[in-house]
C-alpha cells in the first residue's frame, strides 16, 4: 500500500487517539485502490452547533489527484464514526469516478492525435502522387 499524504484536523473539539486512527485508517481503506494517483488528502472534523438538528458531527474530506482534480466531500451525521464512514465511501467513489473520467479524455485525446496523423500521412501520400 502506498502512502498518501495525510492531513487530519479536529476544529471545535479536541480529537481523542481512537478517533484519530479510525479516521486514517478508514480514508486509507477506502482510498487504497487509487492512491498512485492522489497528492493529499485533508481531512476536517468539526462539531456543528445546530439545536434544531440531532446531526451535528462533520466530516469535510478534501482528496487532490495528481492531474490537479480536487474532490471534496461534506458528510455530516449524527455520529462522527457513521460521517466518517459515509465521508471515505463517498469520496472513494468519487475518486474512481473522476480517474475513469481523465482515462476516458486521455484515451479520446490519443485518438484524436492518431487520427490526425494518419490523416495527415494520408494526404501527403496523395500529394507526392500527383
Amino acid at each position: 500500500m502506498q502512502v498518501m499524504d495525510m492531513n487530519i484536523r479536529a476544529l471545535n473539539f479536541a480529537l481523542s487517539l481512537a478517533q484519530y486512527e479510525y479516521v486514517e485508517r478508514r480514508l486509507s481503506y477506502a482510498l487504497e485502490t487509487s492512491a498512485e494517483h492522489i497528492c493529499a488528502v485533508d481531512v476536517w472534523l468539526s462539531e456543528l452547533h445546530d439545536t434544531s438538528s440531532a446531526r451535528n458531527q462533520r466530516c469535510l474530506v478534501e482528496v487532490t489527484l495528481s492531474d490537479a482534480v480536487q474532490v471534496v466531500i461534506d458528510s455530516v451525521e449524527a455520529d462522527l464514526y457513521v460521517a466518517v464512514h459515509r465521508a471515505a465511501d463517498r469520496a472513494s467513489w468519487e475518486v474512481a469516478r473522476c480517474h475513469g473520467r481523465s482515462k476516458v479524455r486521455a484515451r479520446a485525446q490519443l485518438q484524436a492525435s492518431l487520427y490526425t496523423a494518419d490523416t495527415g500521412s494520408q494526404m501527403q501520400h496523395q500529394q507526392s502522387i500527383m
